[in-house]
């Protein structure tokens, strides 16, 4: 009997096709996998320890194996030694990890694949002049819900909405019409010294920056309040900003609403790539 190996074929810019010369993987076919988006900053991944437990949470929704996935401080002392990056260079680092083998929506089996990509660091964007609420797309509950998947359709699709309506920013409902989290970044608002974010149980994901504000805001005098809330709360706010890895951006409009855009000093120290490094001796 005829037998014929698979073949991966691509197409290239003059419309032929040829071979792959690796085969596909899970994570591109299908998204079966998590990533964390991390920055590495004076010679240290930031908030290294809350990458991980995320990072394991993500892995023990998907049923992926966590025995062989590289621990982060061997990630981090890899960047000091091999990479060797400059002192004031900081990096964003994106760390994918997939279930390995091939098959079709059935599973090979559990064992992890990863693929590092580094690249030199932007910060978010201060300010975002315009936003809207958006009514197409929504969030719905999932196992993993909270985990950062590398199936990310929801956000691709709200995202490329956002630009055909020329805003800055999308707010994203979750089934109910609450509120949800922003096109890639999660949600907060402050009224007074208060902030206020919505509950993850509205499938949000569970942002890294979003724990790191949480866990350190009232050490800076806020008060923080986690919760389900209507848009219509947004109407009453005085600061209105999206917050992931890279930093914090201040909201300016929302529809008729007008917002304050300031930045916050102290919100901004929990974030020390802001600040550039003092100047050798």
């Amino acid at each position: 009997m005829f037998e014929f190996e698979t073949k991966n074929l691509v197409k290239t810019q003059n419309g032929e096709f040829i071979a792959l010369q690796k085969g596909l993987n899970r994570a591109f076919l299908f998204g079966d996998g998590i990533f964390e988006t991390m920055v590495f900053h004076n010679g240290n991944i930031l908030y290294a320890d809350q990458h991980q437990s995320r990072q394991q949470e993500g892995l023990k929704a998907l049923g992926i194996s966590n025995e062989f996935v590289t621990p982060i401080k061997q990630i981090e002392a890899y960047i000091q030694t091999k990479i060797k990056p400059d002192k004031d260079l900081t990096l964003r680092i994106r760390w994918n990890v997939y279930r390995g083998g091939q098959g079709k929506y059935t599973p090979e089996t559990d064992h992890p694949e990863e693929i590092l990509t580094l690249q030199r660091f932007s910060p978010a964007i201060s300010q975002k002049p315009k936003s809207y609420l958006c009514k197409e797309i929504k969030l719905f509950p999932t196992p993993w819900s909270r985990c950062k998947t590398l199936n990310a359709l929801s956000y691709v699709m709200a995202n490329r909405e956002r630009v055909q309506r020329k805003m800055d920013e999308v707010i994203l409902l979750d089934g109910d019409g609450y509120l949800s989290e922003a096109g890639s970044s999660n949600l907060f608002w402050q009224k007074g010294n208060t902030l206020y974010t919505p509950d993850l149980r509205h499938n949000a994901i569970k942002g890294v920056a979003r724990s790191v504000i949480l866990k350190y805001a009232p050490s800076l005098n806020f008060k923080v309040k986690v919760g389900s809330y209507k848009p219509e709360v947004l109407a009453k706010a005085d600061r209105l900003f999206t917050t992931n890895v890279t930093g914090i951006s201040y909201i300016g409009q929302l529809g008729d609403i007008v917002y304050e855009t300031g930045e916050s000093e102290e919100l901004k120290s929990l974030f020390p790539f802001y600040f550039k490094p003092k100047p050798r001796p």
